[in-house]
């Protein structure tokens, strides 16, 4: 963990069908230092999730790129997620950020 501290840090985006699903959401934390964006939503309204809502689109993402006090021009971004997802965010970054497409990975499943 020590050596996570001289990292420049991270920006997670996770985000699952009901609270129980959020897995390693203590360990995702701890690799995050002070000036990361850790956003972590829950898509069901009934599963006790007090936090954020709603599913990683256009809609939620945008505002919190706009908001990061990171070069997204500099970011590599991992996607993961069923291919609606993973393709919509693929886009969003290309077009709207003009985030080039070697800095995007992306895992489709589903």
């Amino acid at each position: 963990q020590e050596e996570n501290k001289n990292q420049e840090g991270c920006s997670l985006f996770y985000s699952a069908t009901t609270a129980s699903e959020l897995i390693y959401l203590d360990e995702l934390k701890s690799l995050c230092d002070k000036d990361s964006v850790f956003t972590v939503t829950s898509t069901q309204k009934d599963d006790g999730w007090e936090g954020e809502r709603g599913r990683i689109d256009g809609d939620t993402l945008t505002p919190l790129l706009r908001r990061s006090k990171k070069d997204t021009s500099e970011m590599v971004f991992y996607l993961c997620g069923p291919p609606s997802m993973t393709e919509e965010v693929n886009t969003l970054l290309q077009e709207t950020f003009e985030i080039s497409k070697e800095r995007i990975l992306y895992e489709k499943w589903w």
